[in-house]
């Protein structure tokens, strides 16, 4: 499989799951994330949702950039497809 096909993978993946994500914020299920929702693990300002299962859209965790990207990929992450 080479990196186009991959890409489109996680595509095909993500994009669903992110618009559940959107959706919920939209209906006032998930708080928006305006500063005034702490970060999870440092307490700074949370500007992202992170998912831990792909396969559960709706359970995330605000938190912000850097401790995001500090907690690597998802468990069941969208990259991880047959190759």
């Amino acid at each position: 499989m080479d990196r186009h096909q991959r890409y489109d993978a996680r595509r095909a993946v993500a994009c669903p799951v992110h618009a559940k994500v959107a959706m919920a914020i939209r209906r006032g299920v998930l708080p928006r994330l305006d500063g005034s929702i702490p970060c999870k693990d440092c307490g700074v300002p949370a500007q992202q949702y992170d998912h831990r299962h792909y396969s559960k859209p709706l359970e995330v965790e605000p938190v912000c950039r850097k401790c995001n990207l500090a907690r690597g990929p998802a468990l069941d992450a969208w990259w991880r497809v047959p190759q």
